[in-house]
């Protein structure tokens, strides 16, 4: 006797429940075969950027024909992945964006001024740094264990054999200034990006994030171009040859 109730019928606190996505898993494999990606990607860059630097002494100008390829040709080609979020994810991300500004060129300088061994060796510096920093934040999630503290002391070890046996270093003194600023810029764009795509994460896809950085960096480069009075020398480009 009485109603009949529905069979399927959810409970408040079914209804209640929000499903959140998995967090991917990745293997030792998956890592190992990114981490030596980027390794490779990262020294063809900058062997490329110092050969193109070399031809072409406009580093600012080179920075800013590289931002443009790229943020013409990722949404090309990955146009189904690009989320570039809300306005107030923009804003948030905004600074990121500056400080890729701020290393790129100091990076493109660095290497007119200054062999590649050089710039590799002081860039080492860089995750000292970057331990040091991170290490001191309460919400950061890295820890530091002995093998942190050998693989850092082997490094610092390194750059200060290179310091003292490399002849030559007295002629570079610009590039290793624009590299030692490139390493604090570049330090404080990477914890910053982490913390806004890890611990506070914006809106935002991987490839909206390079669309982003890209564009701004390429409405950047004119006036950093006129700052350092590059616009005056952009007929040199009549000079590259194939």
């Amino acid at each position: 006797p009485g109603s009949l109730q529905p069979v399927n019928q959810a409970s408040p606190t079914m209804a209640a429940t929000k499903v959140v996505a998995a967090a991917p898993v990745y293997s030792e494999l998956d890592i190992t075969l990114s981490v030596c990606a980027f390794m490779a990607a990262s020294a063809g860059m900058s062997i490329a950027n110092k050969m193109a630097v070399n031809a072409l002494p406009l580093p600012l100008m080179l920075v800013g024909i590289q931002c443009l390829f790229t943020a013409v040709l990722v949404p090309i080609v990955a146009w189904k992945t690009v989320n570039m979020g809300s306005w107030s994810d923009k804003l948030r991300w905004f600074p990121v964006s500056i400080l890729f500004v701020g290393m790129l060129g100091t990076s493109m300088v660095a290497l007119q001024h200054c062999s590649l061994g050089t710039a590799v060796v002081v860039r080492l510096l860089s995750p000292v740094l970057s331990v040091a920093v991170e290490s001191t934040f309460n919400r950061a999630k890295f820890v530091i264990t002995p093998w942190t503290i050998v693989a850092l002391a082997t490094i610092i070890g390194g750059v200060a054999l290179y310091a003292v046996f490399q002849s030559g270093l007295s002629g570079e003194t610009i590039g290793i200034v624009f590299m030692v600023l490139n390493m604090l810029i570049g330090t404080s764009e990477r914890l910053m990006q982490r913390f806004l795509m890890v611990e506070n994460p914006v809106n935002m896809s991987d490839t909206g994030f390079m669309i982003y950085n890209n564009s701004v960096c390429f409405l950047a480069m004119p006036m950093l171009m006129g700052i350092f009075h590059e616009w005056g020398s952009v007929q040199a480009i009549t000079n590259v040859t194939p």
